[in-house]
């Protein structure tokens, strides 16, 4: 079914170092947002205008938005267009969970547009440069 190939849709991401100093599996949910916050608190950058969630922090807790404004947790699995879900675990889902994930969700896109349209970012550093 549709849920089941979104699902299936799994890409590994793999972080090699040579010195060998982590080796980790994750087993949690985390996507492409979570990258960069991920690999910077790794090497110790800090990453003021990342979106995402170090994968090593957030764990369980971890919301994953699409563009489209599906979303995916360790709990559920969202689709917006539709406005229906497919629970991933035998525990209850309580709407007011998925009115707080699709609320997140929602506030990831609309500032990932405004970053690209607007050009935030650098707004905002020109902002506080010239202090």
């Amino acid at each position: 079914d549709y849920y089941a190939n979104e699902l299936n849709r799994k890409t590994p991401l793999i972080i090699w170092s040579k010195e060998n100093q982590m080796r980790k599996e994750v087993k949690y949910y985390m996507g492409m947002i979570d990258v960069m916050p991920t690999v910077a608190n790794m090497l110790g950058i800090d990453a003021p205008f990342a979106l995402g969630n170090d994968i090593f922090e957030s764990k369980w807790n971890n919301i994953v938005p699409f563009p489209n404004g599906n979303f995916l947790t360790n709990k559920v699995y969202y689709n917006n267009s539709k406005e229906e879900y497919k629970p991933l675990s035998n525990s209850p889902i309580d709407e007011s969970y998925i009115e707080e994930c699709k609320l997140y969700t929602e506030n990831i896109i609309e500032l990932s547009d405004d970053i690209i349209v607007y050009n935030l970012i650098k707004n905002e550093q020109d902002r506080v440069m010239n202090k």
